[in-house]
């Protein structure tokens, strides 16, 4: 038995702290690594049995150490992990166990199939380059991918789009941006859904542009994302760019203006790690934004009316002002798209692994997708 951690690929994020292999049980005690930013969430990893030969026991225990410390903390039973052996498909891992320390800090561990040879484990779903790919492949050449600048760290920057639109062109715009914070994977699987619906109705009744991985440094490197050095993409709009990437996403935004009718923006968004109110919006502020957060609380409403009721937020909680997030939302895509674009915005949020009692997978994320989809063209019919 000689059992690895392995974390040094893209999207790989975690901290080996211990690994007991003299128990009935293997014990693999792991954290999520923040990066040098001041929150951390995401963890991504596999464990390697190099020598499966010799292995007698069909169980590993994994220690999720420092629980207190993610970003969203809350009721750790409400944290479902996935975990993919190889040659087989992703799975949520059964309900974990919480362990108080002395000191009152908390783990949480999961019990597991033996990695024979290895085991992928992540927080939710990954979503990277190559899903996109597969999502393009799939959808027969309706989405086009253009490479719209470089990041900071000199990776290109793919922006999708189904028209590149005409000057002066009066078709409806929207403008579509995921994994501002690196980590947020549900909120790429939900955008998964929407693009590849859009493709299969063979849509051209809307203009759409389509930031799929706005922070891709952030997550090859595998960042949680939120805040992280020197500013997180989601706090770097405006005149004052901290980030070179929203430099490059702001020219595109100024292009697609001028080729269509823009109408509206869309964040896609994760809360904390612990969050299972479900699927919901945050709204431009109204005290700012009067008339473009009426109109924004109409396109709301419409998502609302479509998502899978079972996947949402009550109607009472599914709208959220700007004021009522924490720290604000100064600097964020919605207060840009409001105040330089003049159109309407929403952030839309999906959780890590549970809506209510309601496990989300990928096919529920991907269903999400779709009536937004669906929505949006009913209003351009």
């Amino acid at each position: 038995m000689s059992l690895k951690l392995e974390s040094k690929f893209p999207g790989g994020n975690a901290r080996r702290l211990l690994v007991k292999t003299d128990g009935e049980v293997p014990v693999v005690s792991f954290a999520a690594d923040p990066c040098q930013g001041p929150e951390c969430l995401w963890f991504n990893f596999r464990l390697v049995e190099t020598a499966p030969e010799t292995v007698k026991t069909e169980k590993v225990q994994l220690v999720l150490k420092y629980f207190d410390n993610l970003y969203g903390s809350g009721d750790p039973i409400r944290v479902r992990p996935v975990c993919k052996h190889q040659n087989q498909d992703w799975v949520r891992m059964k309900p974990g166990k919480i362990a108080v320390g002395e000191d009152g800090q908390h783990s949480v561990s999961w019990i597991i199939d033996y990695p024979k040879p290895s085991v992928e484990v992540a927080v939710c779903f990954p979503y990277g380059s190559q899903e996109i790919k597969q999502m393009i492949d799939k959808t027969r050449g309706y989405w086009k991918s253009d490479t719209i600048g470089l990041t900071q760290s000199g990776r290109p920057i793919q922006r999708l789009s189904n028209n590149a639109g005409t000057p002066g062109g009066d078709m409806p715009g929207i403008y579509l941006i995921a994994r501002q914070n690196p980590g947020e994977t549900p909120g790429s699987w939900v955008l998964d859904g929407l693009l590849r619906e859009l493709a299969r109705t063979r849509n051209q009744r809307c203009l759409f542009w389509v930031i799929p991985l706005a922070d891709i440094d952030g997550i090859i490197r595998g960042e949680y994302g939120k805040k992280n050095y020197p500013f997180n993409l989601n706090r770097s709009w405006g005149d004052s760019f901290y980030r070179h990437e929203t430099l490059v996403i702001q020219n595109d935004l100024k292009r697609w203006q001028k080729r269509c009718k823009p109408v509206l923006g869309i964040n896609f968004q994760s809360p904390g790690i612990c969050h299972t109110e479900g699927i919901h919006c945050y709204l431009p502020d109204g005290e700012r934004f009067p008339d473009l957060h009426k109109l924004s609380t109409a396109w709301a409403n419409n998502l609302a009316n479509r998502l899978p009721a079972k996947f949402t937020a009550t109607a009472k909680d599914f709208k959220k002002s700007a004021t009522q997030r924490p720290g604000g939302l100064e600097n964020d895509f919605i207060s840009y798209a409001c105040e330089s674009l003049k159109i309407s915005a929403v952030t839309l949020l999906s959780p890590y692994s549970m809506a209510g009692d309601n496990l989300l997978s990928r096919k529920c994320y991907r269903e999400s997708g779709k009536t937004i989809a669906m929505g949006i063209l009913d209003r351009f019919k």
